[in-house]
């Protein structure tokens, strides 16, 4: 039984497949069932099926490989020998693997490795489950811009998403050496078969001896022939030198005589260098063919395994059966020679050897060839400004077979520009290491490979330092060691190249050298991005906008973990440009930076205006956060324009440095280094503009850089390490990063710095100094001892404070000397003038150095605020004998607690409620009641005034007024209060009472009005009465705070006939009653027409409730948002002098439910 339609692996087919089970005997018997292979059943079989009963097995395909599964259907009848049903099917595959297999190959140690795989069908919803913890996975739908780098952190050993049009990404990352295996499956359904893949992968840990190649397939080479030579590179990564004995070989597998330029593997071994050797196959009998090539060191054996594969012999040899021209010492350069042997029995006639570019020919010195005769053709290579590879067609006749053409592939492996000057190793792994910290180092080898000397220059990428001297010349010949130390600063992959420059002394032209280098820094800081960013994607879209106009948008990145956080890079290329970012200073936790991105579409034509096409780009951010780099996907859609000569090419907006990484020499703590130079040239078509470079602690700049570089300009960056004590005073290494921001397409732009610097020969102790907590307008005093260190006296000849401090003690004045291994001290005196952290210094400037040691010092000054609310206040109008009472709130708004708070009151007003503590902590508040009692006709002015008792300065002053009135006066109340607070939710109204009360034999007309303070949107302030006569008792008003009002639109004729169609579905029901009571007097004609009346009205409630006074939401309606708002009422007398008071309405606008 065959399913004919192919399946996708881990679904189910959509066709079944049954199979009927007869009993035709009149007998019960015992029914078994049994199911093998990518099938699923539903059964309506019992376990005993009866005489002459039927029953069946509904069968489904559910594949979990692709290809053809095969299953078995097993049906076994009481005793008897079971019956087979076959069943078969094709799964179609959902990822392409060879052999179900997804293999990483040799991963280093601790980082990670991403292989992606496109999901060929769509899936509702799909799972992936890693069985291994260092194999991880995700799954990423494509909406247009592939699967992105989504960062490490991103993977999980279970993902469950959609998968309309997905990529499978896979992750590994060995946590130990050696050879891993882990499974993968997919599961798109509760019905399907999940799908396993294999997982492969090797660990490779960088520590010890390392060999590489540690495996190696030479391919096909013929019996006789000679397979190229294969270098391999052995480093020394233990901490001490090695002893090496030659490397041994077995079998069709030997050392290879050509040159490698580097250091033999054969004798002693510096730690981080590495040594070459080349290895050639020769195959002397058909088949596969393996050796074990082994290198014997002090610490112990190394092994590669070598693998080939002999072709038989085609009677004639080969030796090698490829030429590779290498940038190494000697004639092999540029010329080598091919073997060529007659193994077989018939004469032989070379003809002239072919090929089809001019970087290559040859020169034949072969004509007849006898057999067991040997010949040769000489090769020669000119390296062009690019490499080249290329085929040597050799005709050979032979009387025997005819003629046969030979293909020997050539390859020309460097370039005119590196000629002359090799680099080795040519690339190199550094593993991983954390940010900001020195990882592992490796020695270079530079050789000048011809016969003048040369003037080096060498340029390291950012986040790799030289650590060592530099090679500054090269005799003839000669060769030269520096140290690389890796040094990331940001997360991820890291790689770069690094660059030498030699310039011939003769003044001929310069000679350049590369070499390839990588790391994987790993951060630990938390990095969020916000903005206007799509929901559930990493894409920020500006939207349409015509082309020469623009338009921003800005995103703000910022530090949610605990660790600090620093942005190193920015960058993005146009028509989006960050054209403004204040990031690149360390991000405390919590603090933001940001960063706005501006789209200058162009899209101009002379013709009629075609829709606007679609522009798109990348925000790469580079820093210390686990997630990086974190990429950010820019869209926006370029409206054309027509214009009579259309241009549409985009400027280049980008500038280049000399130099991406500076190391400085040892350097003592205040001392200056000599200096060194970058130059920053507009390498772009646009002028630039350079905003700021920000210097380092330990490093000072000078620069003319800022401001604006035309293209072509260049402008120089001067740096030197100037380094600063730090704690213990002892040597250390200063690792920094020179940030550059501008407008170009790298907005932010950073240079590795790196210097070790030498104790400084005065200490301190402590290291700094904390003052912490400071009431601003005291003072606190904290001591430093200072000590020589030295075993020569010193002389100081100044202490100068920075900042807010002083110092006096008993160190050397000027002109006197602090004697070897004996200390002074320095009191410090902090008095802070403001409310803010102050940083300052102890500038020291002593004999022992050129420049002063800045001894950091800080403190907090702190300051009380007292803030009021509200910050006057007006009783209003207060017949004489009575009174009014107001409240007001005192906040501490400052960074200092309030002591002894004390509040002084003038004129006709009392506080009649003080605070309950007179102490305020900050943000802390209290409330006071005060009560104005006029004693006299007229405007009664009064303030309430305090004193910071630690100051003496006075920091509060609430002016109070009041008229005192004869005749009477009158108050208001809300909810007999003087202000209230009701919640509701939005769309119902909140109703306040309000209390007029007349006093002192008040008598008149009160008007009231309701004033919005904070309004909400389409609330409504209504006063129901708004005008009341007082006479000898309270009188009440209700305040209405309505939360919904209707927005009416202009009426058209469709409204005015829904309109009328409402009203006739109203009037309907009456209609029909009025005919149903007709037909009630002909009982002989309305039986058939009284029951379809009674079905329609059967009907009616629906259409009744939808359409006549239904309760569907009326568009036009609208509600006011959830949210807090405030209104004041005021009560005004409108005969003699005018009295007022007032209330406020507060209201809680809740969601409507």
């Amino acid at each position: 039984m065959s399913f004919p339609n192919a399946v996708l692996v881990t679904s189910t087919s959509s066709t079944t497949q049954t199979v009927t089970i007869g009993n035709i005997g009149p007998v019960a018997f015992p029914l078994a069932l049994a199911l093998t292979g990518d099938f699923t059943d539903a059964t309506d079989c019992p376990a005993t099926l009866a005489g002459n009963a039927t029953c069946t097995v509904v069968l489904t395909f559910a594949p979990s490989q692709p290809g053809t599964r095969q299953g078995l259907l097993s049906v076994t009848a009481g005793n008897s020998t079971p019956a087979y049903v076959t069943l078969s099917g094709t799964g179609s595959p959902i990822v392409t693997a060879p052999n179900n297999t997804l293999a990483f190959g040799s991963v280093l140690v601790g980082q990670p490795d991403v292989q992606w795989y496109k999901i060929t069908s769509p899936f509702s919803t799909l799972t992936a489950t890693t069985s291994a913890p260092d194999f991880k996975t995700i799954l990423i739908e494509d909406i247009g811009f592939g699967h992105g780098q989504p960062p490490t952190s991103a993977f999980v050993s279970t993902f469950t998403g959609s998968c309309t049009n997905c990529w499978l990404g896979v992750q590994f990352t060995p946590s130990t050496p050696g050879a891993q295996t882990a499974s993968l499956t997919l599961t798109s359904s509760s019905s399907g078969t999940p799908s396993p893949l294999t997982l492969t992968g090797t660990g490779i840990a960088l520590s010890g001896l390392i060999l590489s190649p540690t495996t190696q397939d030479f391919g096909t080479v013929p019996v006789n022939s000679t397979s190229p030579p294969t270098l391999f590179t052995l480093t020394n990564l233990t901490p001490n030198p090695v002893t090496l004995t030659a490397p041994t070989l077995t079998g069709d597998f030997a050392l290879s005589t050509a040159p490698t330029g580097g250091s033999a593997c054969n004798g002693p071994l510096a730690p981080n260098a590495s040594c070459f050797f080349n290895v050639a196959f020769a195959p002397t009998t058909t088949g596969s063919r393996a050796s074990t090539l082994t290198l014997q060191a002090s610490t112990g054996p190394i092994t590669a395994a070598l693998t080939g594969f002999a072709a038989p012999d085609p009677g004639l040899s080969l030796n090698p059966t490829a030429l590779i021209f290498n940038n190494v010492p000697g004639p092999t350069a540029t010329q080598q020679n091919i073997v060529l042997t007659n193994t077989g029995t018939a004469v032989l006639q070379i003809g002239t050897p072919t090929n089809t570019t001019a970087s290559f020919s040859s020169t034949n010195n072969c004509t007849t060839l006898a057999p067991a005769a040997a010949c040769s053709i000489t090769v020669n290579f000119i390296p062009t400004t690019a490499t080249v590879t290329d085929a040597l067609q050799i005709p050979v006749t032979s009387s025997a077979t005819g003629t046969t053409n030979y293909a020997v592939p050539l390859t020309g492996a460097y370039t005119t520009e590196s000629a002359g000057l090799q680099i080795l190793p040519n690339e190199a792994n550094y593993g991983s290491a954390p940010t900001s910290t020195l990882g592992g180092t490796r020695q270079f080898t530079i050789t000048n490979l011809t016969a003048k000397s040369l003037a080096l220059n060498i340029a390291l990428p950012r986040q790799f330092v030289l650590n060592g001297p530099a090679c500054a010349a090269l005799a003839p010949n000669a060769s030269c060691n520096f140290n690389v130390t890796f040094l990331p600063l940001t997360n991820g992959d890291i790689t770069g190249t690094l660059f030498a420059q030699a310039t011939p002394t003769d003044g001929s032209a310069t000679l350049n050298g590369l070499a390839y280098v990588e790391g994987f820094g790993v951060g630990a800081a938390t990095l969020t991005i916000s903005g206007n960013i799509i929901p559930g994607q990493t894409v920020l879209d500006f939207g349409q906008v015509s082309s020469g106009q623009t338009a921003t948008q800005t995103v703000t990145l910022t530090n949610t973990g605990t660790t600090t956080l620093t942005i190193r890079r920015l960058t993005s290329q146009w028509p989006f440009l960050i054209t403004a970012t204040n990031c690149g200073n360390t991000l405390a936790a919590n603090r933001s930076c940001t960063a706005t991105l501006t789209y200058t579409p162009i899209n101009q034509t002379s013709t009629t205006p075609g829709p606007a096409t679609p522009d798109s780009g990348t925000l790469i951010i580079e820093s210390d956060a686990l997630t990086g780099p974190d990429l950010l996907t820019l869209t926006g859609r370029a409206a054309p324009i027509t214009v009579a000569a259309p241009s549409n090419a985009a400027p280049l907006v980008s500038y280049a440095l000399s130099q991406s990484s500076l190391t400085f020499p040892a350097t003592q703590v205040g001392d200056q280094s000599d200096t060194q130079s970058i130059t920053l040239a507009n390498t772009g078509t646009t002028t630039i503009h350079i905003t700021r470079i920000l210097p380092t602690p330990d490093f000072t700049v000078q620069t003319t850089c800022l401001g604006a570089l035309v293209p072509s300009a260049s402008c120089v960056i001067n740096i030197s390490f100037t380094p600063q004590p730090i704690f213990p005073n002892s040597i250390s290494n200063r690792i920094s990063a020179l940030e550059i921001t501008s407008d170009s397409s790298t907005a932010l732009e950073f240079i590795s710095l790196f210097g070790v610097a030498n104790p400084s020969p005065l200490s301190f102790s402590p290291f700094t100094l904390n003052f912490g907590s400071v009431q601003v307008g005291t003072t606190a005093t904290l001591p430093v001892q200072i000590t020589n260190i030295t075993t020569v006296p010193i002389a100081i000849q100044s202490i100068s404070p920075i900042g807010p401090y002083t110092a006096t003690g008993d160190c050397p004045t000027e002109g006197n000397t602090l004697a070897p291994s004996t200390s002074c001290t320095e009191q410090v005196t902090f008095t802070p003038t403001t409310a803010a952290t102050i940083n300052g210094l102890l500038s020291i400037r002593s004999s022992a150095l050129t420049l002063p040691i800045e001894y950091p010092v800080t403190g907090t000054g702190i300051q009380s605020h007292l803030q009021t609310a509200p910050s006057t206040l007006n009783f209003g109008s207060i017949a004489l004998g009575a009174s009014a009472a107001q409240t007001i709130t005192l906040t501490n708004t400052g960074t200092a607690p309030i002591t002894n708070l004390a509040l002084t009151i003038t004129g006709d007003y009392n506080i009649t409620v003080p605070c309950t503590s007179t102490t305020l902590a900050p943000g802390n508040s209290c409330q006071i009641t005060v009560t104005f009692a006029p004693t006299a006709l007229g405007p009664r002015n009064g303030t309430i005034t305090s004193t910071d008792p630690n100051t003496g300065l006075q920091n509060l002053n609430i002016p109070l007024t009041g008229t005192g009135v004869s005749g009477g006066t009158f108050t208001l109340t809300v909810n007999g209060g003087s202000s209230a607070t009701l919640t509701i939710p939005s769309e119902q109204a909140a109703d306040y009472t309000l209390q007029l009360t007349p006093q002192s034999g008040f008598s008149g007309t009160v008007i009231l009005n309701c004033t919005p303070i904070n309004p909400g949107a389409y609330a409504t302030c209504s006063l129901l009465p708004s005008s009341i006569a007082l006479n000898s008792g309270a009188q009440n008003s209700i305040a209405n705070l309505n939360t919904v009002a209707e927005s009416v639109p202009p009426t058209t004729s469709q409204d005015t006939h829904n309109t009328r169609n409402r009203t006739l579905l109203c009037l309907l029901p009456l209609s029909l009653l009025f005919f149903w009571k007709s037909t009630s007097r002909s009982p002989q004609k309305s039986h058939p027409i009284r029951l379809l009346l009674f079905a329609i009205l059967l009907t009616l409630p629906a259409l009744w409730l939808s359409g006549c006074g239904s309760g569907a939401t009326d568009p036009h309606l609208r509600f006011t948002p959830p949210g807090t708002y405030q209104y004041q009422v005021t009560a005004t007398s409108t005969t003699g002098v005018e009295l007022s008071q007032t209330v406020t309405l507060n209201l809680v606008v809740t969601a409507r439910h």
